[in-house]
């Protein structure tokens, strides 16, 4: 991943285990990515009650398109 790249939100985690999950996915395709916790870490969770996510998921502007497909996928599979 050139550090100069455009990345782009493609998930706005949940919680550590969401975002672990989306990871997973991400790293069997083959699609760099770069996970930015939103939290404070000497305040644990307490970030969470200010904002309606854990973190989020970024990745190159190149790969947006089929790193959305994989995770609304994987979202529509654990629905059913």
């Amino acid at each position: 991943m050139n550090k100069y790249e455009e990345l782009l939100v493609v998930y706005k985690a949940p919680n550590m285990i969401a975002a672990n999950m989306v990871r997973g996915i991400l790293e069997n395709n083959d699609i760099p990515f770069t996970v930015r916790s939103l939290q404070i870490p000497m305040y644990d969770d307490i970030a969470l009650m200010h904002n309606e996510v854990w973190g989020e998921i970024l990745v190159p502007k190149k790969f947006r398109d089929q790193a959305i497909k994989l995770i609304d996928d994987y979202c529509k599979n654990i629905e059913n």
